[in-house]
Parts: C-alpha cells; sequence; structure tokens
C-alpha cells in the first residue's frame, strides 16, 4: 500500500507542476512541487524512496522539457539522497526547519545544474540563473510548509484510513 501511495503522490504531484502551476509564477518562477514531495518522501519514508522518486521525477521533467536528459534526474536524485542523509539530524515540525530544507534543497539543485554546465560544455545556464535560483528557494521554501501540511493532513493521516502510513522519524 506504501508503494502505491507514493506513485499516486508522484502522479499527482508531477500532473500540478506540469499544468495548473503554470498559472503560478513570481518573477518568472514557479513552485517545485517534485523538489517538495521529494524532500517530503525523504524524510517521512525508508531509505531510498526518494532517491527513486527524485530520479524518476527528474528523468519524466527532462523528457518533457526538450532538453538534455539526465541534468533533472541527477539534481533531483542527489536532493533525495541528501535529504536521506540528514533526517535523522533534522526535526521537520516547524515552518523554519521546513523553509531551510526545502529552500536549501533548491540551492543544491542549482549547484547541480552549475556542476554540470561546467563540467560539460554544451550545457549553458540562463543568464540570471542564480537570481532565478535565489527566488526559486524563497518560493519553494515558503510553499513547502504549505505543501508538507497537506500531504500529513490529507493524504498521510492515521494509519490505515488514509492512503498510506508515515513512518515515525527515530529521535
Amino acid at each position: 500500500m506504501r508503494a502505491l501511495g507514493i506513485i499516486i503522490l508522484l502522479i499527482l504531484v508531477f500532473s500540478l507542476q506540469t499544468t495548473v502551476l503554470r498559472l503560478i509564477e513570481i518573477g518568472g518562477v514557479r513552485p517545485d512541487l517534485i523538489t517538495i514531495a521529494i524532500v517530503f518522501i525523504g524524510y517521512h519514508f525508508p531509505r531510498g524512496n526518494s532517491i527513486l522518486a527524485g530520479g524518476l521525477l527528474g528523468l519524466a521533467q527532462d523528457a518533457l522539457s526538450g532538453g538534455i536528459i539526465g541534468m533533472n534526474m541527477l539534481s533531483k536524485g542527489l536532493i533525495g539522497f541528501c535529504v536521506v542523509f540528514l533526517k535523522e539530524s533534522i526535526i521537520l515540525e516547524n515552518f523554519f526547519s521546513q523553509f531551510f530544507l526545502i529552500a536549501g534543497a533548491t540551492v543544491l539543485e542549482g549547484l547541480a545544474f552549475q556542476f554540470l554546465s561546467d563540467a560539460f560544455p554544451m550545457i549553458h545556464l540562463a543568464d540570471g540563473f542564480w537570481k532565478d535560483v535565489a527566488i526559486s528557494a524563497l518560493y519553494n521554501g515558503s510553499a513547502g510548509p504549505i505543501g508538507f501540511f497537506i500531504l500529513r493532513r490529507k493524504i498521510a493521516g492515521p494509519a490505515g484510513s488514509k492512503l498510506f502510513h508515515i513512518e515515525d522519524v527515530p529521535s
């Protein structure tokens, strides 16, 4: 049942990201629900789920973007790996910790893109790339706690009553 819940969540997030969120832009940037979902899955589910989810969603983004295949797959998988690595050191029970983890994940994605553009000359970043990353980090960091609230209350509520059960993170 947990795998089905994650699959449905990923389909829902990807659908919203590619359709509805095109209408919500600030400074030409829209929130990245995929990054928020990967952080949520990485924090609340066993190891490997967020890395796999990040890689698959990144690959789907790459396939639909028409750009170079693998950039989003690598950056989203890296976000999943880092969240899994840090999850026992971070408590995500308040707005600020959720804000900073999701904003940090967005900056990490920007760093991955910068590394790839430096390593491969055929990859070019847009002018103002880091300005867009900063706006995205603020936007994602602000939208993330709202997304976490919705996911916790509506989808992942008490065991047996919702789509899937969130396991407790060890203290």
